[in-house]
């Protein structure tokens, strides 16, 4: 067992290295991939279980991500595509949360991704960095507003992921470029 998840309907979610499984109470339904089937679940190795707040069902696996179709009972499948830099950064995907503003990120082992809702890309935590660089060295903004902007909710993860990737805060950045 390597996650277990109850959604807002009562079902309890049971992600295995041998696929997921839904219980209702009465009976199991298993979910596995099926290489003859596009909407199938991406891998039977699941990692996390996630539900946001339009009651979508999230599964993580190690060969992508997977949003649920209840209307179907089937899976659309996002997964690294070399050729597409809006595809998932990686497949092996390790965890799935959602922002106050219902912002999807997804974590991998290639970074964190920010799911495009309407357009079904990502962007990556990079670009958006590199995004937050070219606000603060084109317009006259607060680092807090840089940070939202971007998509960033919370200013130490937003301070420690851009010390990580350029070697300094946000603020030691903006104090360079003012002298």
């Amino acid at each position: 067992m390597e996650t277990i998840f109850q959604d807002s309907k009562g079902f309890v979610w049971f992600g295995t290295r041998d696929g997921l499984n839904r219980y209702d109470g009465f009976q199991i339904v298993v979910f596995r991939y099926n290489a003859k089937d596009l909407n199938s679940i991406s891998d039977n190795y699941i990692k996390f279980i996630y539900e946001d707040k339009v009651k979508i069902i999230w599964v993580a696996t190690i060969n992508g991500l997977n949003e649920f179709n209840r209307g179907k009972n089937n899976f659309i499948r996002y997964k690294h595509n070399p050729a597409d830099e809006k595809s998932l950064s990686n497949n092996f995907v390790t965890s799935i949360n959602e922002d106050v503003q219902q912002n999807l990120w997804v974590s991998t082992f290639g970074g964190l991704n920010l799911l495009q809702r309407k357009n079904k890309t990502f962007t990556h935590l990079t670009i958006l960095l590199r995004k937050a660089v070219y606000i603060m060295t084109h317009e006259d903004v607060m680092i807090t507003d840089v940070m939202y902007s971007v998509g960033i909710q919370t200013q130490s993860y937003f301070t420690k992921a851009f010390k990580k990737e350029f070697g300094k805060t946000p603020s030691q950045f903006l104090q360079e470029l003012k002298k």
